[in-house]
């Protein structure tokens, strides 16, 4: 695939997000922004050696899809977020062309300077009561810490503690726990990569998906939690296992018609007292599975 056509995909996963009911003229400054920022970041690549531009683009749909924003004043400032940091265009440009509300949130999000406890500041004081601001910079956050293997150990190690002390807590007084969790899963990647590696190697080894109820056959266990079954009408019972001697947690469902299923169980680590330990965040059951 070329980069053009990366960056093609990336824009219409974007505006196939957008919901049905958003203003053509909404449309239209999104679309805006996206040939602006496009423009400004045309000569500039992430680590990884793709287009910059792609990285606005993943915020923006980070924005629609997981912080459920639909104003199009935020996602054209997610367009534009690095544009005033990284390009010659400056914020008067920007108020120029968009608006007032969204140079206001693109200079919200933009760093003042180098020194980080400074820009935390600028972030927190930049609020002014519009929680946009910390949704658009969660998004941003989000996604550099999704793409963090692509960069070197010690920026690596810079980002993921900025991470774990900032933007994970802030996440979670926003009530955005599964970003919260997620952060912090991937913080913990980064700064205890051994211990995580082991950590993970024993939640592959020690937890499996028992089935109780015999009318439920095929189970089929795989990483991450999915179990593929086939099952008739009825109740039935799962029970997720810990180690031997673990008392097990049944989980009771019940089923209208025979059909294929598929269970997803995600799950968060804390730590307490220097163990790790391992909650269960979210259980569903999809049906029909092909």
């Amino acid at each position: 695939m070329t980069h053009e056509e990366m960056i093609q995909g990336a824009h219409d996963a974007l505006f196939n997000a957008l919901p049905e009911s958003i203003a053509q003229s909404d449309k239209e400054l999104i679309e805006e922004a996206f040939l602006l920022a496009k423009e400004a970041h045309k000569t500039q690549t992430r680590d990884s050696g793709i287009p910059y531009i792609l990285h606005p683009l993943a915020v923006a749909l980070i924005t629609v899809q997981e912080m459920r924003q639909k104003n199009a004043a935020i996602v054209a400032a997610a367009l534009l977020h690095d544009v005033v940091e990284d390009t010659d265009n400056t914020i008067d440009d920007i108020r120029a062309r968009f608006g007032e509300d969204v140079a206001f949130l693109v200079g919200a999000v933009t760093k003042p300077n180098r020194r980080q406890v400074d820009n935390f500041q600028h972030i927190l004081g930049s609020v002014k009561g519009d929680i946009r601001v910390l949704l658009l910079k969660l998004s941003d956050r989000l996604h550099n810490m999704r793409t963090l293997s692509g960069l070197k150990p010690q920026r690596q190690w810079k980002i993921a503690s900025e991470t774990q002390f900032f933007f994970a807590p802030l996440a979670g007084r926003l009530g955005l726990y599964m970003v919260k969790s997620e952060l912090e899963n991937l913080a913990f990647k980064f700064l205890n990569p051994m211990e995580y590696a082991r950590t993970e190697a024993l939640l592959d080894s020690i937890y499996q998906i028992l089935l109780d109820d015999r009318t439920i056959g095929c189970g089929n266990y795989k990483a991450g939690y999915d179990l593929i079954f086939h099952t008739a009408p009825g109740k039935h019972t799962l029970s997720a296992y810990a180690p031997a001697g673990v008392k097990p947690r049944p989980f009771n469902f019940t089923v209208e018609a025979e059909s294929t299923y598929r269970i997803d169980m995600d799950y968060k680590l804390e730590k307490r007292n220097g163990i790790y330990h391992v909650f269960a965040t979210s259980i569903q059951i999809i049906s029909s599975v092909k």
